[in-house]
Parts: C-alpha cells; sequence; structure tokens
C-alpha cells in the first residue's frame, strides 16, 4: 500500500499515468519526477499488476468455460482467446514499464511499446467483457 502513496504523493494516480506516457521524453520525465524511492515503489506495483493478471486471465477461463458448459461455445472460446490475448498484452506492457524504471534515464525509450500494450489490453479486456455481456442478452432476446 506504500507504493500508492509514494506515487500520489509525487502527483501520478498509480501504473495507469507511466502506462499512457505514449513517448520516451514524457515516460523520461515521469520517471525521473518520482526519483528512485517512486522507481522502487513502481517495481512494487508491477509485482502488484502480476497479480491482477492472474485475476483477469482466470476470471476469463472461468467465464469462458461457464459459456462453453451453457452451450455458448463459440462465446466462450472468444472470452477466453481474448482473456489469454489481454494477459500477454498485460506481461509484456509490465516488463517494458519495469525495463522504464530499471533503467533509467535510458529506459525510457520503451514509453510507444509501453502505451500500445496497455491500451491493446484494455481493448481485449473489453471485448471479453462484452462476449460475456452478449450471453444474457442473446438468451433473453430469443
Amino acid at each position: 500500500a506504500d507504493e500508492f502513496y509514494i506515487l500520489r504523493s509525487a502527483g501520478y494516480s498509480g501504473l495507469f499515468t507511466f502506462e499512457l506516457a505514449t513517448t520516451p521524453m514524457r515516460l523520461g520525465t515521469l520517471v525521473a519526477d518520482i526519483g528512485e524511492r517512486g522507481r522502487e515503489a513502481i517495481l512494487r506495483s508491477l509485482e502488484i499488476d502480476h497479480l491482477v493478471t492472474a485475476g483477469y486471465t482466470f476470471a476469463c477461463l472461468g467465464m469462458g468455460g461457464v459459456l462453453a458448459a451453457v452451450h455458448r461455445v463459440s462465446l466462450g472460446m472468444k472470452v477466453i482467446e481474448f482473456g489469454l490475448i489481454a494477459a500477454a498484452l498485460g506481461v509484456a506492457e509490465n516488463y517494458s514499464l519495469r525495463r522504464a524504471a530499471t533503467g533509467y534515464p535510458d529506459g525510457a525509450t520503451a514509453a510507444p511499446v509501453v502505451t500500445i500494450t496497455a491500451i491493446m489490453k484494455m481493448i481485449f479486456l473489453g471485448l471479453a467483457f462484452v462476449c460475456v455481456l452478449a450471453w444474457p442478452v442473446r438468451t433473453f432476446l430469443r
């Protein structure tokens, strides 16, 4: 929980600010602003983020399995596929952000990769969520 307060005291709302830095210059400035203690907080936050990634991966696998079990195999497979793609993107994003934090000041070149993988991860999680919601909607409309 200390990580949250370190990043907040520097004026940032957690990892999300760093994920959406978009340019190496912006990410370099963010990483420089938080100092050594802030970079350590980012690394601890990334460890927590790996657990979050595992959580949504298992949720997608579970919901995909439920959908497949109730004869919505195609929806279930989409949820599983989207969840696994999002997990892979989340791992790539965390790796790139870790490289930016540990490779300061040169690690900021990872900014485009961090931003693209973060946005794509959210898109695939959104698609998985839409597929899960499609099940009751399709059932209700029949």
